[in-house]
């Protein structure tokens, strides 16, 4: 019986790589077919993002001059956020998109929710409850910022007016920099861009943004496409960004494998230290970095001493759990 498929067909990894870098970026290109101009998007990329906060954050990639962009969780360090945030990059990994995304709006605010593992977590997790919650919270912070202002130097405060987009001569005072940097900073938006995670299970993603939003809609709707990348996976920094994987271009998915191979290298090596710190103590974190001679993220808490987190290298971990000697560990 003939066969409906087509005949494999051999493609130069060079043309790969070629046809990659014509290809558009899946994101920006959407956001410019929504009317957004690059100076849009650019006036909301951030260079960091704060704690449970979100934030637009746009890197560059070999094989392509367009900006990849993807939406950064700055979370608070908690340990239930360690434990579940590689769980919803796991699950979207493993292509739980169905069960493991929501949207919808609260008070006329638009929301993402992401289960970290609802099988493994809190079940009938309450989402629209999160995300009230969270709602809540981003406005009482954006009502006292204005009051928090007066920290802020007159250059600062010059600085954000300016990156708003206030033009012409600016008040010499500070009092009257306040009152502009409150009508025009706070102003602008209803609410800050916000994120929260709940009970170690369910990511709220509330952008306050217009390309913020924008963004987190198309990473909603791009199904299997849409990842939850670390600093080792993606081009950004961050820790936890999502990004549409369809914008990755030939250069960095090699540059992905490579640096997989070298955590489960490292995490291999690391295994016999990480048994004796289980067996001494709880242990919450122990995952591999980037760099060479502190290669080791540890968050633990020993027998009988306070919880020790930072990096370290193999050697003083192996050293430190068979001693039992955290005393002024970072």
């Amino acid at each position: 019986m003939a066969s409906h498929l087509a005949p494999y067909a051999h493609v130069d990894p060079a043309e790969v790589t070629a046809r990659r870098a014509r290809r558009p970026s899946t994101v920006y290109q959407q956001l410019l077919a929504q009317g957004f101009t690059p100076d849009d998007i650019a006036a909301e990329v951030e260079v960091t993002v704060g704690i449970r906060r979100i934030a637009l954050l746009a890197a560059r990639q070999d094989g392509t001059d367009e900006p990849m962009l993807g939406v950064a969780y700055g979370g608070d360090f908690r340990s239930e956020e360690e434990a579940g945030i590689p769980q919803i990059g796991r699950s979207l990994r493993e292509l739980l998109h169905d069960d493991h995304l929501f949207t919808g709006e609260v008070e006329g605010h638009w929301y993402l929710g992401i289960h970290a593992d609802s099988g493994a977590w809190r079940e009938g997790e309450n989402v629209p409850a999160r995300a009230t919650e969270a709602l809540r919270r981003a406005r009482e912070e954006q009502q006292d910022a204005p009051s928090r202002d007066r920290w802020l130097r007159v250059a600062d405060l010059r600085k954000n007016l300016r990156d708003v987009g206030v033009t012409g001569p600016l008040p010499r005072t500070k009092d009257e920099l306040l009152a502009l940097h409150a009508e025009h900073v706070h102003g602008r938006w209803d609410i800050a861009s916000v994120g929260e995670f709940h009970h170690g299970d369910t990511l709220i993603l509330l952008p306050g943004r217009p390309v913020i939003t924008a963004v987190l809609r198309i990473l909603a709707a791009a199904g299997t496409h849409l990842r939850m990348t670390g600093p080792t996976s993606g081009p950004f920094r961050d820790g936890a960004v999502l990004i549409d994987e369809r914008d990755w271009t030939a250069e960095h998915v090699e540059k992905i494998r490579a640096a997989a191979a070298r955590r489960e290298r490292l995490d291999a090596e690391a295994e016999p230290v990480r048994k004796l710190l289980r067996k001494n103590g709880r242990l919450w974190s122990l995952r591999a970095g980037d760099t060479m001679d502190r290669a080791y993220w540890l968050n633990y808490s020993p027998r009988n001493a306070r919880q020790v987190s930072g990096w370290f290298s193999l050697d003083e971990l192996e050293r430190r759990a068979r001693e039992e000697d955290w005393d002024f560990a970072r």
